[in-house]
């Protein structure tokens, strides 16, 4: 694979296009992509990118190339939480080697990466073990808009959290909004700071047992 050739691109359209067809088919494509094992004919050729072009491409590009991937496997594979834990471990795993190359773009790529399962997956992102650790590369101002969107994905599932567990993941997920992070500050505006509240306050109403001494 020649350097010259923008082969990224190529996969980008050719990923787009097949999860446009995908969201408008029938079951007979849904089952026929199965057959195929598309998310690993993709995965093997974009890792082959990654490590062909690595030296040469810079970090943005190859996390645009992993948010098309993902949009393909959330529209192709909407329940398949493990393929989207995978290219949030390939992403990790781009960030931890080009840690100085993280700028505006590739913020705006991982928050990209981050919020767009939220649709397909709600509560089921606390079982992405690569969720946080992308997370975490993003500065407190960017982690807080990834909190108030899984906030709001969670709430809008209406879904009884009425489990201990499950109320301490979420509270992990989306402590940006809850308590201030040393060195860093966040200037919000009376409306930001009054959606990111109400948002809190939505998921505290779904919070319900019938034997409340289990959340002491």
């Amino acid at each position: 694979m020649k350097n010259n050739v923008d082969i990224k691109t190529i996969f980008i359209r050719l990923m787009d296009r097949l999860a446009d067809f995908a969201a408008n088919a029938d079951e007979d494509v849904h089952s026929y992509n199965t057959e195929l094992d598309l998310f690993s004919m993709f995965k093997t050729n974009i890792d082959e990118i990654i490590r062909d072009q690595g030296a040469d491409l810079e970090l943005k590009k190859f996390l645009e190339l992993q948010v098309a991937f993902l949009k393909f496997c959330i529209k192709c594979y909407p329940e398949n939480i493990d393929y989207v834990n995978e290219i949030l471990q390939s992403c990790c795993a781009l960030c931890e080697k080009k840690p100085h190359d993280i700028d505006e773009e590739s913020l705006k790529n991982i928050v990209k990466l981050l919020t767009l399962p939220l649709d397909s997956l709600s509560i089921q992102v606390l079982n992405l073990d690569q969720y946080p650790k992308l997370m975490n590369f993003l500065p407190l101002p960017k982690r807080r808009i990834v909190s108030l969107k899984i906030a709001q994905a969670i709430s809008n599932s209406q879904l009884c959290l009425d489990k201990l567990e499950i109320a301490k993941q979420i509270i992990e997920f989306i402590t940006p909004l809850l308590k201030d992070v040393d060195n860093e500050y966040v200037d919000l505006n009376p409306y930001e700071l009054e959606e990111e509240q109400q948002a809190v306050c939505r998921l505290i109403h779904l919070i319900y047992n019938e034997h409340p001494d289990n959340y002491l």
